[in-house]
C-alpha cells in the first residue's frame, strides 16, 4: 500500500515557516546605522564563511532585502545595497542550510560586486 500525501495542514505549513525563519542560514547584525545611502550600489554575489561553507544568497533572501531597504525609501536596484552599507554590517554562517541542524556562528566574508 503506497500512500500520498497531496496537501499539507495550515498548522504544518506555519509550523514549517516559524522553524525556517528561527534557523536562518545566516544572521546579519547592523554595527552603525549611519551609513552612506548615495554610495555606489553593490550586490551579493556570495559569502565564504571561516568553516568553508559557501552561501549564495537565494531569491527569497534578495527580495526580503529589496523589500526592506524600501523603509529608506531609496531607489536601488534589486537585491542591491549602498556600497557603504557593507562597511556597517557583520554576516555571520548560523544554521547550515541542508539539515538547519547545526549552528556554526562563524564569520563570513561577502563577495560582492559593483550594480550599473
Amino acid at each position: 500500500m503506497v500512500i500520498s500525501i497531496e496537501k499539507f495542514s495550515r498548522a504544518t505549513v506555519e509550523g514549517v515557516r516559524t522553524f525556517l525563519a528561527e534557523h536562518p542560514p545566516v544572521e546579519i547584525k547592523v554595527t552603525r546605522r549611519n551609513f552612506d545611502m548615495a554610495s555606489r550600489p553593490l550586490r551579493i554575489v556570495r559569502g565564504t564563511c571561516e568553516c568553508g561553507h559557501v552561501w549564495t544568497p537565494d531569491p527569497v533572501f534578495i527580495d526580503t532585502l529589496t523589500e526592506r531597504m524600501k523603509v529608506f525609501d531609496a531607489e536601488l536596484p534589486k537585491g542591491a545595497l549602498p556600497g557603504d552599507f557593507y562597511d556597517a554590517i557583520e554576516v555571520k554562517h548560523a544554521w547550515d542550510v541542508e539539515t538547519r541542524s547545526q549552528y556554526c556562528g562563524k564569520q563570513i566574508t561577502l563577495e560582492v560586486v559593483a550594480v550599473t
